[in-house]
């Protein structure tokens, strides 16, 4: 069984917005364990499904001072922060460069600015995409000096560099679904999740050695929660059903 290239690395997404999560997920798809964290619980629309397919799932109120510490026992297991917070927000939740390097000093934090709102736009995905590059320069800088860094990315100087993709059109699903030469590059990929079966963009590159794919469809709320808090913090069943009744952490699925 081959070794997907970014195996060996495990990245903390906390979205919110859609470039980090699509940056998060691009590092998903080439093979990082990916754990996305839900302070609540967002509505599983397609978009949802598209920006967290390749991702484990947790919830976990981190703006709690139990939930903090969780965090910090969390990053403390991981290699790369994704997230999409503004300034002012990242210093409210705790979630700023300094405090994440109190836990883990060598940790890569990738602050990703998206469009406002909850639409995708080719902004978005090309910050994502750029984002998901930064980090990969970041970690090889990693593997040879030891350090981490905190990489930035806004999605408005993306577009300026990239001028007029924000004003371009995307394809809507049946003109997607449709092309007959999208279908012979394979372009769509069958998913299964609790809803049924969705077609879905496949990976936007091909690997002659290590051929990614949708190896995970999007979580559902507190899907993986055991493994995130049991498996790799070492809580005990006592402990997460404390968690639970408190707020802390969300339902654990059986």
């Amino acid at each position: 069984m081959y070794r997907l290239p970014l195996a060996a690395y495990r990245v903390l997404d906390f979205g919110p917005n859609v470039a980090a999560a699509y940056a998060a997920r691009l590092l998903g798809d080439a093979g990082a364990e990916v754990i996305a964290v839900e302070r609540g619980t967002t509505a599983r629309s397609p978009l949802f499904r598209q920006l967290n397919r390749n991702k484990l799932g947790c919830r976990l109120d981190f703006a709690t001072l139990r939930g903090a510490r969780l965090l910090q026992r969390l990053v403390a297991r991981c290699d790369v922060v994704v997230e999409g917070f503004d300034a002012a927000e990242r210093v409210h939740l705790g979630i700023t460069y300094d405090a994440l390097r109190a836990a883990r000093p060598d940790i890569v934090l990738a602050s990703v600015r998206g469009f406002d709102g909850n639409s995708s736009t080719p902004g978005d995905v090309v910050a994502g995409t750029a984002a998901a590059a930064a980090v990969c320069a970041a970690l090889l800088h990693h593997r040879d000096t030891g350090e981490g860094q905190h990489v930035e990315v806004n999605a408005r100087d993306c577009a300026l560099n990239f001028r007029g993709v924000s004003a371009a059109r995307l394809p809507v699903r049946e003109e997607v679904s449709a092309d007959a030469r999208l279908r012979e590059r394979r372009f769509l990929e069958p998913v299964s999740h609790l809803g049924g079966v969705e077609e879905m963009p496949a990976l936007p590159w091909r690997f002659s050695l290590t051929p990614c794919h949708v190896r995970l469809p999007a979580p559902e709320p507190g899907e993986h929660n055991r493994y995130v808090f049991v498996d790799l913090l070492g809580l005990s069943e006592a402990e997460m059903e404390d968690l639970a009744r408190g707020g802390v952490v969300g339902a654990t699925m059986k």
